[in-house]
Protein backbone atom coordinates (compact mmCIF):
# COMPACT_ATOMS: atom_id res chain seq x y z
CA UNK A 1 0.00 0.00 0.00
CA UNK A 2 1.51 3.50 -1.25
CA UNK A 3 1.56 5.31 2.44
CA UNK A 4 2.02 8.74 2.91
CA UNK A 5 5.39 9.74 4.39
CA UNK A 6 7.44 12.85 5.61
CA UNK A 7 4.73 15.50 4.66
CA UNK A 8 4.03 18.22 7.40
CA UNK A 9 0.99 17.98 8.91
CA UNK A 10 -0.65 20.94 10.48
CA UNK A 11 -3.73 20.19 12.66
CA UNK A 12 -6.12 21.95 13.22
CA UNK A 13 -7.39 23.74 15.70
CA UNK A 14 -4.54 24.64 17.32
CA UNK A 15 -2.61 26.14 14.30
CA UNK A 16 0.99 26.05 16.03
CA UNK A 17 2.73 26.59 13.11
CA UNK A 18 1.56 29.27 11.33
CA UNK A 19 4.78 30.53 8.71
CA UNK A 20 5.73 26.68 7.98
CA UNK A 21 5.85 25.45 4.45
CA UNK A 22 4.30 22.63 2.43
CA UNK A 23 6.68 19.75 1.62
CA UNK A 24 5.69 17.19 -0.76
CA UNK A 25 4.77 13.73 0.23
CA UNK A 26 6.97 10.88 -0.33
CA UNK A 27 5.53 7.68 -0.60
CA UNK A 28 6.89 4.14 0.30
CA UNK A 29 5.31 0.92 -0.24
CA UNK A 30 4.19 -1.44 2.71
CA UNK A 31 5.04 -5.05 1.52
CA UNK A 32 5.60 -8.49 3.57
CA UNK A 33 8.88 -8.61 4.48
CA UNK A 34 9.12 -11.92 3.92
CA UNK A 35 8.69 -12.19 0.50
CA UNK A 36 11.63 -11.07 -1.38
CA UNK A 37 9.71 -8.23 -3.42
CA UNK A 38 11.90 -5.72 -4.59
CA UNK A 39 10.53 -2.03 -3.20
CA UNK A 40 9.70 -0.01 -6.19
CA UNK A 41 10.58 3.96 -6.84
CA UNK A 42 7.30 6.06 -7.04
CA UNK A 43 6.55 9.28 -9.06
CA UNK A 44 3.59 11.76 -9.07
CA UNK A 45 1.17 11.23 -12.25
CA UNK A 46 -0.91 13.29 -12.10
CA UNK A 47 -3.50 14.93 -8.24
CA UNK A 48 -7.06 15.46 -8.59
CA UNK A 49 -7.82 18.66 -6.11
CA UNK A 50 -11.68 18.95 -5.06
CA UNK A 51 -13.08 22.13 -4.07
CA UNK A 52 -15.51 20.82 -1.25
CA UNK A 53 -18.24 23.08 -1.81
CA UNK A 54 -21.50 23.62 -4.25
CA UNK A 55 -20.23 24.05 -7.84
CA UNK A 56 -16.54 24.10 -6.99
CA UNK A 57 -14.37 22.68 -9.78
CA UNK A 58 -13.39 18.86 -9.84
CA UNK A 59 -9.55 19.51 -11.66
CA UNK A 60 -7.03 17.03 -12.20
CA UNK A 61 -3.21 18.65 -11.99
CA UNK A 62 -0.56 16.95 -13.79
CA UNK A 63 3.17 17.41 -12.29
CA UNK A 64 5.03 19.55 -11.09
CA UNK A 65 2.76 19.95 -8.11
CA UNK A 66 4.96 21.75 -5.53
CA UNK A 67 1.92 24.01 -4.75
CA UNK A 68 -1.60 22.92 -6.01
CA UNK A 69 -4.22 26.31 -5.47
CA UNK A 70 -5.44 27.50 -8.44
CA UNK A 71 -3.14 25.80 -10.56
CA UNK A 72 -4.65 25.13 -14.63
CA UNK A 73 -5.39 21.45 -15.68
CA UNK A 74 -7.98 18.94 -16.99
CA UNK A 75 -11.66 19.98 -15.22
CA UNK A 76 -13.76 16.77 -14.42
CA UNK A 77 -16.64 18.37 -13.31
CA UNK A 78 -18.18 20.09 -10.54
CA UNK A 79 -19.38 19.32 -6.72
CA UNK A 80 -23.37 19.62 -6.42
CA UNK A 81 -23.31 18.48 -2.70
CA UNK A 82 -20.50 19.43 -0.68
CA UNK A 83 -19.44 16.99 1.93
CA UNK A 84 -19.69 18.07 6.27
CA UNK A 85 -19.40 15.02 8.15
CA UNK A 86 -17.13 11.49 8.07
CA UNK A 87 -18.79 8.32 8.11
CA UNK A 88 -18.19 5.75 10.97
CA UNK A 89 -21.60 3.60 10.01
CA UNK A 90 -20.48 2.43 6.37
CA UNK A 91 -18.29 -0.75 5.42
CA UNK A 92 -15.89 0.84 3.88
CA UNK A 93 -15.02 2.48 7.29
CA UNK A 94 -14.03 -0.71 8.42
CA UNK A 95 -11.66 -1.58 5.98
CA UNK A 96 -8.09 -1.95 6.97
CA UNK A 97 -6.07 1.23 6.17
CA UNK A 98 -3.47 3.87 7.44
CA UNK A 99 -5.33 7.36 7.75
CA UNK A 100 -5.13 9.79 4.79
CA UNK A 101 -5.17 7.55 2.16
CA UNK A 102 -7.64 6.12 -0.78
CA UNK A 103 -8.73 3.15 0.81
CA UNK A 104 -11.60 2.22 -1.81
CA UNK A 105 -11.61 3.03 -5.35
CA UNK A 106 -14.78 1.90 -7.76
CA UNK A 107 -16.51 3.41 -10.67
CA UNK A 108 -19.44 4.12 -8.03
CA UNK A 109 -17.16 5.59 -4.85
CA UNK A 110 -14.26 6.95 -3.89
CA UNK A 111 -13.42 6.51 -0.13
CA UNK A 112 -10.86 8.06 2.15
CA UNK A 113 -9.53 6.90 5.52
CA UNK A 114 -9.76 10.12 7.89
CA UNK A 115 -8.74 8.30 10.57
CA UNK A 116 -8.27 4.27 12.11
CA UNK A 117 -9.14 2.40 14.80
CA UNK A 118 -5.49 1.60 15.30
CA UNK A 119 -5.21 5.01 17.17
CA UNK A 120 -8.55 5.65 17.80
CA UNK A 121 -11.31 3.60 19.53
CA UNK A 122 -13.47 3.42 15.60
CA UNK A 123 -12.97 4.50 12.09
CA UNK A 124 -14.06 6.83 9.55
CA UNK A 125 -13.50 7.99 5.84
CA UNK A 126 -15.00 10.85 3.86
CA UNK A 127 -17.30 9.66 0.73
CA UNK A 128 -17.14 10.68 -2.60
CA UNK A 129 -19.83 9.61 -5.10
CA UNK A 130 -20.26 9.64 -9.05
CA UNK A 131 -24.17 11.52 -10.02
CA UNK A 132 -25.73 8.16 -10.34
CA UNK A 133 -24.79 6.27 -7.43
CA UNK A 134 -28.08 5.56 -6.70
CA UNK A 135 -27.71 4.19 -3.23
CA UNK A 136 -27.29 7.38 -1.80
CA UNK A 137 -28.97 10.47 -3.99
CA UNK A 138 -29.19 11.91 -8.05
CA UNK A 139 -28.95 14.75 -9.06
CA UNK A 140 -32.62 15.68 -8.69
CA UNK A 141 -32.72 15.17 -5.00
CA UNK A 142 -29.17 17.21 -4.27
CA UNK A 143 -30.14 20.12 -5.51
CA UNK A 144 -32.57 20.55 -1.94
CA UNK A 145 -29.86 21.61 -0.03
CA UNK A 146 -31.85 21.38 3.31
CA UNK A 147 -32.82 17.55 2.52
CA UNK A 148 -28.90 16.60 2.17
CA UNK A 149 -27.08 15.42 5.64
CA UNK A 150 -23.75 16.16 3.73
CA UNK A 151 -22.86 12.25 4.46
CA UNK A 152 -21.17 12.32 1.23
CA UNK A 153 -19.41 14.51 -1.41
CA UNK A 154 -21.84 14.48 -4.56
CA UNK A 155 -20.17 15.36 -7.92
CA UNK A 156 -21.91 15.62 -11.26
CA UNK A 157 -19.34 13.09 -12.66
CA UNK A 158 -21.13 9.94 -14.33
CA UNK A 159 -20.01 6.30 -12.55
CA UNK A 160 -17.78 5.10 -15.02
CA UNK A 161 -15.71 8.24 -15.95
CA UNK A 162 -12.75 10.62 -14.85
CA UNK A 163 -11.44 9.55 -11.72
CA UNK A 164 -14.32 6.85 -10.78
CA UNK A 165 -12.17 4.46 -13.17
CA UNK A 166 -12.32 6.22 -16.17
CA UNK A 167 -9.46 8.43 -17.72
CA UNK A 168 -7.88 9.27 -14.46
CA UNK A 169 -8.38 6.72 -11.80
CA UNK A 170 -7.38 6.47 -8.04
CA UNK A 171 -5.02 4.00 -6.51
CA UNK A 172 -5.48 2.35 -3.37
CA UNK A 173 -2.97 3.75 -0.85
CA UNK A 174 -2.75 7.12 -2.68
CA UNK A 175 -2.60 9.71 0.17
CA UNK A 176 -5.34 12.43 0.58
CA UNK A 177 -4.66 15.69 2.35
CA UNK A 178 -7.77 18.20 3.47
CA UNK A 179 -6.52 21.46 2.95
CA UNK A 180 -8.47 24.49 5.03
CA UNK A 181 -6.69 27.55 3.60
CA UNK A 182 -2.69 26.98 3.48
CA UNK A 183 -3.18 24.18 6.48
CA UNK A 184 -3.55 20.37 6.56
CA UNK A 185 -6.46 18.88 8.60
CA UNK A 186 -5.92 16.28 11.25
CA UNK A 187 -8.83 14.11 11.64
CA UNK A 188 -9.78 12.59 14.82
CA UNK A 189 -13.41 11.64 16.80
CA UNK A 190 -12.54 15.13 18.77
CA UNK A 191 -12.17 16.72 15.22
CA UNK A 192 -13.98 14.51 12.91
CA UNK A 193 -15.75 16.90 9.86
CA UNK A 194 -14.64 18.92 6.78
CA UNK A 195 -16.22 22.28 6.13
CA UNK A 196 -17.59 23.86 3.06
CA UNK A 197 -14.55 25.50 1.28
CA UNK A 198 -12.08 23.16 2.37
CA UNK A 199 -10.13 21.61 -0.21
CA UNK A 200 -9.19 18.29 -0.99
CA UNK A 201 -5.94 16.93 -2.40
CA UNK A 202 -5.31 13.34 -3.70
CA UNK A 203 -1.73 12.66 -4.76
CA UNK A 204 -2.05 9.73 -7.77
CA UNK A 205 1.62 8.30 -6.92
CA UNK A 206 2.08 5.07 -9.13
CA UNK A 207 5.15 2.71 -9.55
CA UNK A 208 8.01 3.70 -12.50
CA UNK A 209 8.24 -0.25 -13.47
CA UNK A 210 4.65 -1.85 -13.92
CA UNK A 211 4.45 -5.32 -13.99
CA UNK A 212 4.80 -7.74 -16.66
CA UNK A 213 1.53 -9.50 -15.22
CA UNK A 214 -0.46 -10.66 -12.29
CA UNK A 215 -1.56 -14.57 -12.98
CA UNK A 216 -4.00 -16.48 -10.60
CA UNK A 217 -4.74 -20.01 -10.34
CA UNK A 218 -8.52 -20.44 -9.63
CA UNK A 219 -7.88 -24.05 -8.18
CA UNK A 220 -7.16 -24.49 -4.05
CA UNK A 221 -3.75 -24.06 -3.76
CA UNK A 222 -2.92 -22.20 -6.91
CA UNK A 223 -0.62 -19.82 -7.32
CA UNK A 224 -0.72 -16.24 -7.30
CA UNK A 225 2.22 -15.08 -9.93
CA UNK A 226 3.52 -12.18 -10.17
CA UNK A 227 6.06 -10.77 -12.88
CA UNK A 228 7.98 -7.77 -12.77
CA UNK A 229 11.45 -6.92 -14.69
CA UNK A 230 11.26 -10.79 -15.66
CA UNK A 231 11.22 -12.14 -12.33
CA UNK A 232 8.92 -14.37 -11.07
CA UNK A 233 6.96 -13.76 -7.73
CA UNK A 234 4.74 -16.64 -5.88
CA UNK A 235 3.06 -13.66 -3.55
CA UNK A 236 -0.25 -15.92 -2.60
CA UNK A 237 -2.14 -19.00 -3.01
CA UNK A 238 -5.83 -19.55 -3.75
CA UNK A 239 -7.60 -20.81 -0.83
CA UNK A 240 -11.01 -20.68 -2.20
CA UNK A 241 -12.09 -20.56 -6.18
CA UNK A 242 -15.06 -18.53 -7.59
CA UNK A 243 -16.92 -21.47 -9.29
CA UNK A 244 -19.85 -19.47 -10.66
CA UNK A 245 -20.49 -15.53 -10.95
CA UNK A 246 -20.83 -13.22 -8.64
CA UNK A 247 -23.71 -10.90 -8.44
CA UNK A 248 -22.68 -7.17 -7.63
CA UNK A 249 -23.82 -5.15 -4.79
CA UNK A 250 -22.21 -1.80 -6.50
CA UNK A 251 -24.83 0.54 -7.56
CA UNK A 252 -25.54 0.47 -11.25
CA UNK A 253 -23.62 -1.09 -14.00
CA UNK A 254 -20.29 -2.82 -13.83
CA UNK A 255 -17.75 -2.18 -16.91
CA UNK A 256 -17.99 -4.97 -18.88
CA UNK A 257 -13.98 -6.74 -18.85
CA UNK A 258 -13.08 -3.86 -16.39
CA UNK A 259 -11.97 -3.94 -13.02
CA UNK A 260 -14.84 -2.45 -11.18
CA UNK A 261 -13.51 -1.50 -7.56
CA UNK A 262 -10.29 -1.63 -5.92
CA UNK A 263 -10.07 -1.58 -2.13
CA UNK A 264 -7.87 -2.57 0.79
CA UNK A 265 -9.00 -5.94 0.77
CA UNK A 266 -10.06 -6.64 -2.58
CA UNK A 267 -10.74 -5.94 -5.94
CA UNK A 268 -14.02 -6.62 -8.54
CA UNK A 269 -14.12 -7.72 -12.00
CA UNK A 270 -16.99 -7.05 -14.39
CA UNK A 271 -18.28 -9.92 -16.63
CA UNK A 272 -19.80 -9.09 -19.72
CA UNK A 273 -23.69 -9.54 -19.73
CA UNK A 274 -27.17 -8.42 -20.20
CA UNK A 275 -27.85 -7.15 -17.12
CA UNK A 276 -23.74 -5.80 -16.46
CA UNK A 277 -24.56 -6.69 -12.74
CA UNK A 278 -22.23 -10.14 -12.85
CA UNK A 279 -18.93 -9.80 -11.87
CA UNK A 280 -15.14 -11.92 -10.12
CA UNK A 281 -14.55 -11.00 -6.97
CA UNK A 282 -10.95 -11.34 -5.87
CA UNK A 283 -10.44 -11.20 -1.67
CA UNK A 284 -8.10 -11.58 0.77
CA UNK A 285 -8.73 -14.18 2.81
CA UNK A 286 -10.78 -13.33 5.61
CA UNK A 287 -12.27 -10.78 3.98
CA UNK A 288 -15.29 -10.93 1.52
CA UNK A 289 -16.68 -14.02 2.46
CA UNK A 290 -19.12 -13.77 0.25
CA UNK A 291 -18.58 -16.04 -3.16
CA UNK A 292 -15.64 -14.71 -4.31
CA UNK A 293 -12.09 -16.35 -5.09
CA UNK A 294 -9.82 -16.51 -1.65
CA UNK A 295 -6.12 -15.69 -1.66
CA UNK A 296 -4.16 -16.43 1.55
CA UNK A 297 -0.56 -15.43 1.53
CA UNK A 298 2.34 -17.33 1.64
CA UNK A 299 3.86 -16.25 4.75
CA UNK A 300 2.22 -15.85 8.04
CA UNK A 301 1.51 -12.15 7.72
CA UNK A 302 -2.02 -11.07 6.16
CA UNK A 303 -2.70 -9.37 2.52
CA UNK A 304 -4.50 -6.74 3.24
CA UNK A 305 -3.10 -2.98 2.46
CA UNK A 306 -0.05 -4.78 0.52
CA UNK A 307 1.19 -3.95 -2.27
CA UNK A 308 0.95 -5.20 -5.07
CA UNK A 309 -2.69 -6.92 -4.26
CA UNK A 310 -4.58 -5.04 -2.34
CA UNK A 311 -2.80 -1.49 -2.98
CA UNK A 312 -0.56 0.59 -5.21
CA UNK A 313 -0.74 -1.31 -8.33
CA UNK A 314 -4.51 -2.07 -9.13
CA UNK A 315 -7.15 0.30 -10.05
CA UNK A 316 -11.00 0.25 -11.57
CA UNK A 317 -10.93 1.20 -15.50
CA UNK A 318 -13.99 1.36 -17.77
CA UNK A 319 -12.31 0.15 -21.28
CA UNK A 320 -14.93 3.02 -22.83
CA UNK A 321 -13.02 5.35 -21.44
CA UNK A 322 -9.64 3.73 -20.56
CA UNK A 323 -7.03 5.61 -18.49
CA UNK A 324 -4.89 8.87 -20.20
CA UNK A 325 -1.69 8.48 -18.05
CA UNK A 326 -1.53 5.51 -16.65
CA UNK A 327 -1.15 1.82 -18.09
CA UNK A 328 -4.28 0.24 -19.52
CA UNK A 329 -5.05 -2.80 -17.65
CA UNK A 330 -6.24 -6.38 -19.86
CA UNK A 331 -7.76 -8.87 -18.25
CA UNK A 332 -7.77 -12.31 -19.83
CA UNK A 333 -9.03 -16.27 -18.70
CA UNK A 334 -8.12 -19.27 -19.20
CA UNK A 335 -10.87 -22.07 -19.44
CA UNK A 336 -10.00 -25.55 -18.62
CA UNK A 337 -7.09 -27.77 -19.54
CA UNK A 338 -6.51 -25.34 -22.77
CA UNK A 339 -3.25 -23.20 -23.28
CA UNK A 340 -4.72 -20.17 -24.86
CA UNK A 341 -5.88 -16.61 -22.68
CA UNK A 342 -9.43 -15.64 -23.73
CA UNK A 343 -9.50 -12.01 -23.44
CA UNK A 344 -12.46 -11.28 -20.76
CA UNK A 345 -14.47 -8.75 -23.16
CA UNK A 346 -15.12 -11.74 -25.75
CA UNK A 347 -16.55 -14.44 -23.08
CA UNK A 348 -20.34 -15.16 -23.25
CA UNK A 349 -22.52 -14.63 -20.11
CA UNK A 350 -23.40 -18.07 -20.62
CA UNK A 351 -19.99 -19.18 -20.21
CA UNK A 352 -19.71 -21.16 -16.81
CA UNK A 353 -17.10 -19.92 -14.22
CA UNK A 354 -16.90 -23.06 -13.09
CA UNK A 355 -14.49 -24.07 -16.02
CA UNK A 356 -12.03 -20.97 -15.50
CA UNK A 357 -8.97 -22.33 -14.17
CA UNK A 358 -6.89 -18.63 -14.70
CA UNK A 359 -7.21 -15.19 -14.00
CA UNK A 360 -4.29 -13.43 -15.79
CA UNK A 361 -3.87 -9.18 -16.03
CA UNK A 362 -1.35 -7.75 -18.47
CA UNK A 363 -0.84 -3.67 -18.40
CA UNK A 364 -0.35 -2.03 -22.07
CA UNK A 365 1.67 0.71 -21.95
CA UNK A 366 0.32 3.99 -21.05
CA UNK A 367 -1.67 6.51 -23.50
CA UNK A 368 -3.12 3.38 -25.17
CA UNK A 369 -6.95 4.83 -26.15
CA UNK A 370 -8.64 2.22 -27.96
CA UNK A 371 -8.34 -1.56 -25.50
CA UNK A 372 -10.93 -2.79 -28.49
CA UNK A 373 -8.51 -3.12 -30.73
CA UNK A 374 -6.25 -5.12 -29.20
CA UNK A 375 -7.63 -7.66 -26.89
CA UNK A 376 -10.47 -8.74 -29.70
CA UNK A 377 -6.74 -9.91 -31.64
CA UNK A 378 -6.28 -13.91 -31.37
CA UNK A 379 -4.85 -15.10 -27.94
CA UNK A 380 -1.34 -15.53 -29.85
CA UNK A 381 -1.50 -12.21 -31.46
CA UNK A 382 -2.35 -11.23 -27.93
CA UNK A 383 0.90 -11.86 -26.40
CA UNK A 384 2.12 -7.97 -24.95
CA UNK A 385 5.10 -6.65 -23.25
CA UNK A 386 5.14 -4.82 -19.74
CA UNK A 387 4.43 -1.04 -19.65
CA UNK A 388 7.18 0.90 -19.10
Amino acid sequence: MLLLGALLVLPLPGMAQQDAALAPAEISYVQDPLLDIPLPQARLAYSLVIDNRRGGVIRIVEPPATFLFNRPGVDLGTVLQPVRRLRTDIPAAGLPSRANVVCYSGTDAVHVKAYDATLHDESAVFSILPSDNVNYLNEEQSLDWTSIPGDALLTDIPAGSGFFGGAYPLIVGNPVNVYRGQYILDFSPLYPDIEVGDRIVIGVHVPLDWPDDLRISNQVDGSVLWNLAGQELTLASCSLPQSAARDSQLPGPLPAAGLAMTSSTSFMIGLPGADNRQCFGVNAVGFGNLAGLQLQSVTELGLPCQAPLFGGYLYPFNPADPPALLPLPVIRLRFGSGSSWVPLSSVLEQQALATVTSLRIDWLPPGTTDESLVIMETPGQLEIGPAK
